[in-house]
């Protein structure tokens, strides 16, 4: 939860990410996006089923990612079935209290195992450039010789974050914006770095790998 903890202080800046676009789910009017933020101001019921007399889970504050499982019209209004980021609880919203989220899978930076959209073979050192696009997850991959430091410096705005994972899936350095990270590798091996749009923002990036 670091990490979405870290995300929801900057929803305030990420308003034209949350801009409907895109197909719409024909039951609730809600952008087919894969989550949903909570958008009122105080909070509201995660509850069992899809009404007011189902039994209440949880209390979800204003600015709560959640992950849309589904949704459906319900009897007297929408509601979509919907799960916490991290998967600890199961339950259900009424729609008219969501709003789409655009952003990348809020474990994007922290886990190697949540897919990319893009993968890019590198070439090894030298500058990388190019635009993400909103909530885009890409993976540049490189194999630098053992017992190398390799420097990656990354130009882009807040809501672009990096982060440096070995072949095992361990992250190994992470960032958000402008930023610079080094880490060694004894042995060598292929190196994952990712780069992730977290708000929806999408964006231009430029990353620069040097070995030393």
């Amino acid at each position: 939860m670091r990490l979405l903890a870290a995300l929801l202080p900057l929803l305030a800046i990420s308003d034209a990410s949350m801009a409907q676009s895109g197909s719409q789910d024909p039951d609730t009017h809600l952008p087919d996006t894969d989550f949903v933020v909570i958008n009122i101001d105080g909070s509201v019921n995660m509850r069992a089923g899809p009404t007011t007399d189902a039994t209440r889970l949880q209390r979800l504050p204003d600015g709560t990612l959640l992950r849309r499982v589904a949704c459906q019209a319900g009897a007297d209004e929408p509601w979509c079935e919907v799960e916490l980021a991290d998967g600890s609880l199961e339950g259900w919203v009424a729609a008219r209290f969501l709003m789409a989220w655009y952003g990348a899978d809020p474990f994007a930076l922290e886990s190697a195992a949540i897919p990319s959209d893009r993968r890019i073979e590198g070439r090894g050192e030298g500058s990388y450039a190019g635009a993400l696009e909103k909530g885009e997850i890409l993976d540049l991959m490189l194999s630098p010789p053992a017992d190398t430091v390799v420097g990656v410096t990354l130009e882009a705005a807040v809501s672009i974050g990096t982060t440096v994972f070995s072949q095992d899936g361990a992250a190994l350095a992470s960032e958000r914006g402008t930023s610079e990270l080094a880490v060694l590798l004894p042995e060598g091996g292929k190196l994952l770095i990712r780069i992730a749009d977290m708000l929806g923002d999408g964006g231009n990036w430029k990353l620069v790998v040097a070995y030393d």
